[in-house]
Order: structure tokens, then C-alpha cells, then sequence
């Protein structure tokens, strides 16, 4: 083959992270932190710096943080600060894509070193630099609620189920919310649009006050599934406060998803 072709010299450097700063982890954990948070980063140009994930490095704990305007996703890990003390940066939602995509699924260490406009991932033979967003990231602590009164312990799966059980009638022209209905010992789910009403129940812990909120189906659902328990604390307060997903025990990671306002005969 005769391949036309441009001059090497050319091809435009890659920038210069200075490695002061970072950290190490396994490289699946990162791949699952990633797996498991990016969905919640925001697609809305007029906020671009939530169009990526924060991570944070305290000591020895890294936290990733992804938000937009109707849901919250939080990963927390230990890590192995190798320097720098405490540090945060915001990666671009494409870069945690395809990181996502190309980490391997080893205990073999992935190093992250982050710059002042850009940061550097180091894992096997490969080395992602990326740029970084700049800007103010939401103060998501202000955002997560100190406490919410009714705490559930319930089966991920099962709620699963019926979440999409009911959302077979909702289509992209058909986005009603789901009606979810915390009542004594079972989560009653309805959904009503165009083509019909579906109705499911779900088997959960006493609840002694009715509540009754709306959910979009897909963020709700986004947010189980990337659970990685069986079992999860479902925390809610009130028809219009947020829902929270937590582990049982620990805070290896909390999901927040913002209720829909209910319209009579939704």
C-alpha cells in the first residue's frame, strides 16, 4: 500500500501533567466506581462544568461524584494517596466514558495524577490525559439531606422488577412518571399514559405513613441498578423530598433521585 501520510512532526504534543499530586487504586474498582456514577452526569451544555464527574481525594479515600438537575450519584473507595494531601478536579464526562471502557478488569493498580488544567490516568502500558472542566462544582453535600424519616431496607431486585413492569406502556412520546405508593407493607406502582394504566406491588418493610411520590422511571432505575447490593436502605420523607439509596452499612455510595410533581390522573 502507498498511504498518504502527514509528517510526524506535526502531530500535536501532548500536554505536560506535572505528577505532584495522586493516587492509586485497583483498576476494577475505578471501572466500577465509574460504571456505576457517570450516568448521572449532566448533558446540558449551559452548566458544562456538571457535564463531569468530581472526584475528590481526602487521605485516602476517593469519592466521585456525578449530578445533574434531577439526580444524584455518589461512589466512595479507598485509595492509596501516593502525594499531595487533599485535592479535587472535575474529569469530562467523554473521559470517563472511555476510561470506563478501556480499564481493565485487574487488581493492578491505575495512578491518577491531576494538574492544573489537566490530569493524567496511568494504568498497564496506557496513559489517558485528559483536560479538565473548570468552574465551581455544586456543593453536593448541601444538597444530600441530613436525615429522612422513613428508612426501608429492600431488595434492589424486586423493586427492579416492578419498575419496569410498569414502565412497559412509557415510551420517549409517552413519559408520564411512575406513582409510587409506600404504604404499610407493600410499594404500590402505577403509571398511566396514553396506551393504558399498569399496576404492580412490591413486597417492603412497614411503612407506617403513607407516602406517595413520582418518580421518572429511568432515573429511578439508572439509580437501582447501579446499586451493587441485594439489599439497599430506600430513604424518603414526603411527596415532593428527594430518595435516597444507600448500602446497609458504610457509605460506599448514595443515590439521590428528585421526585416528579403528581398531576391528578397521572
Amino acid at each position: 500500500f502507498n498511504l498518504m501520510a502527514t509528517p510526524a512532526r506535526e502531530y500535536p504534543d501532548l500536554p505536560d501533567v506535572d505528577a505532584v499530586a495522586g493516587a492509586s487504586l485497583q483498576s476494577k474498582v475505578l471501572r466500577d466506581m465509574l460504571n456505576r456514577s457517570s450516568f448521572a452526569v449532566s448533558t446540558n451544555e449551559n452548566k458544562p462544568i456538571l457535564t463531569g464527574s468530581l472526584f475528590e481525594i481526602n487521605e485516602d479515600v476517593l469519592t466521585i461524584v456525578a449530578v445533574d438537575s434531577y439526580r444524584l450519584a455518589m461512589r466512595r473507595e479507598t485509595c492509596r494517596n501516593i502525594r499531595g494531601g487533599a485535592f479535587s478536579f472535575v474529569v469530562p464526562g467523554d473521559t470517563l466514558r472511555e476510561l470506563s471502557r478501556i480499564l481493565p478488569e485487574t487488581e493492578d493498580e491505575t495512578t491518577v495524577f491531576p494538574d492544573r488544567k489537566h490530569a493524567m490516568f496511568r494504568f498497564d502500558r496506557t496513559i489517558v490525559t485528559t483536560r479538565l472542566l473548570e468552574g465551581e462544582f455544586l456543593n453536593y453535600k448541601s444538597v444530600i439531606p441530613d436525615s429522612l424519616p422513613i428508612s426501608l431496607k429492600v431488595s434492589t431486585s424486586d423493586i427492579i422488577d416492578s419498575v419496569e413492569r410498569v414502565s412497559l406502556i412509557i415510551s420517549e412520546r409517552l413519559k408520564n412518571p411512575v406513582r409510587c405508593l409506600f404504604d404499610g407493607d407493600a410499594l404500590r406502582l402505577t403509571c398511566v399514559t396514553a396506551l393504558g394504566r399498569s399496576y404492580d406491588e412490591c413486597p417492603i418493610p412497614f411503612c407506617p405513613d403513607p407516602v406517595e411520590i413520582g418518580f421518572n422511571n429511568r432515573y429511578l432505575l439508572d439509580a437501582l441498578k447501579a446499586c451493587p447490593d441485594d439489599e439497599c436502605l430506600l430513604q424518603i420523607k414526603a411527596s415532593l423530598s428527594p430518595c435516597i439509596l444507600r448500602p446497609l452499612e458504610g457509605d460506599a455510595y448514595l443515590y439521590l433521585v428528585l421526585p416528579v410533581r403528581l398531576k391528578a390522573g397521572e
